[in-house]
């Protein structure tokens, strides 16, 4: 895919360059895992793996059951409202500190909801406190595995080496 070329080993897909057509339905793409490279898309039903030294892309579409509940919680979370860049306050409010995450992970989301599309970029380096942190955190979590339990996704290749 065009977003992907010429990714060097640690850099980040070019999201602006991913083609889509509005259809006037519901459909995403999450990027998620280092840099955002492990990349779910609904609008062509791909699954895009990051392999570290390279992607492998298949064919890969959710359940309609596993879609409308996706739908539904990107409805509960108001997605819509989510900042492009999102950075929540990364304060604990009870003792005021804040907690670094290593390694980090990195989420893009692009959505089509109600006919409006809406892209939500988010470097989670932080552990989050704020109510929209843990929820969309817990969803986007509950979509990756959704993801992980799939044979598709199983059969692919693994990945090879690691990022420092």
């Amino acid at each position: 895919p065009d977003y992907l070329s010429g990714i060097t080993n640690s850099g980040k897909p070019d999201f602006h360059k991913l083609e889509y057509e509005q259809s006037g339905e519901f459909h995403f793409i999450l990027g998620f895992g280092y840099n955002a490279r492990n990349i779910l898309n609904t609008f062509d039903g791909t699954f895009t793996k990051d392999l570290v030294k390279g992607f492998s892309t298949i064919r890969f579409q959710l359940s309609d059951e596993q879609v409308n509940l996706i739908e539904e919680k990107f409805r509960e979370l108001d997605i819509l409202s989510y900042p492009e860049e999102f950075k929540p306050d990364p304060v604990n409010p009870k003792d005021n500190t804040i907690t670094i995450v290593m390694p980090c992970s990195s989420y893009y989301i692009r959505v089509e909801l109600d006919e409006q599309m809406k892209e939500v970029f988010w470097k989670d380096e932080n552990k989050a406190y704020d109510p929209k942190a843990i929820a969309l955190e817990e969803l986007i979590h509950e979509i990756e595995e959704m993801v992980y339990e799939r044979d598709e996704y199983i059969k692919m290749p693994k990945e090879k080496g690691g990022y420092e």
